[in-house]
């Protein structure tokens, strides 16, 4: 998790610096300016907006994760989403 202080490529510049093996198995995911924006735009503590993400995850709905903070990193959570959401929470993919 990172913070990208409204650089949109940042993830994807940071993404870059790893070798091409560990990228596979890399997930960077952050908000796009600043975290207590998220917090102060969803109403939660960090604890309680953690929780809910995690939630989101093991429920398939994506209400937070859709947030304007997370959309420059889209293909970072699809990702996160068909990989590792089956091994986590025992389901099946809807998403490949």
């Amino acid at each position: 998790m990172m913070d990208c202080d409204d650089e949109t490529n940042r993830l994807h510049e940071s993404l870059d610096k790893f070798p091409d093996e560990l990228r596979a198995r890399l997930f960077l995911i952050g908000a796009l300016a600043e975290p207590e924006i998220l917090k102060r735009e969803v109403q939660k503590p960090f604890e309680d907006l953690g929780r809910q993400l995690a939630e989101e995850c093991c429920t398939d709905n994506y209400q937070i994760w859709s947030n304007p903070q997370f959309v420059h990193c889209a293909d970072q959570i699809q990702r996160l989403r068909s990989k590792l959401r089956p091994w986590l929470f025992a389901v099946e993919s809807s998403n490949g």
